[in-house]
């Protein structure tokens, strides 16, 4: 079980970018994983247990579904709306992680 870290997604057409935070909110890995069903389940059972954020897009239901199935808690976001909500907050470095920084519990809502 991955309680505890929180795991954001930009679903691209060939491959997602992923960025890895644990329960302080460091970022412990970014890395890219190939958009296939075969690679995002071995990428998420490797972390059973922890939150996934992504935004609503052409591959967000297939590629929820299967972190869901996997044990994952998963939130899909609209993305005009984090990206018009995140920078106000003064939470973003990079809009691409503004789903991470809404969802992990380390950052103020």
């Amino acid at each position: 079980m991955k309680k505890g870290i929180t795991i954001g997604m930009d679903l691209g057409d060939k491959k997602h970018q992923v960025c890895i935070l644990d329960k302080t909110g460091k970022i412990i890995a970014e890395e890219a994983v190939t958009g296939t069903r075969a690679a995002m389940t071995v990428f998420f059972k490797q972390y059973r247990g922890a939150v996934v954020a992504m935004e609503t897009g052409t591959h967000s239901r297939w590629v929820s579904q299967i972190a869901e199935a996997e044990g994952l808690q998963v939130l899909v976001g609209n993305a005009p709306e984090w990206s018009t909500v995140g920078p106000y907050l003064g939470l973003v470095p990079r809009l691409d992680q503004f789903p991470i920084q809404v969802c992990h519990p380390a950052c103020p809502p």
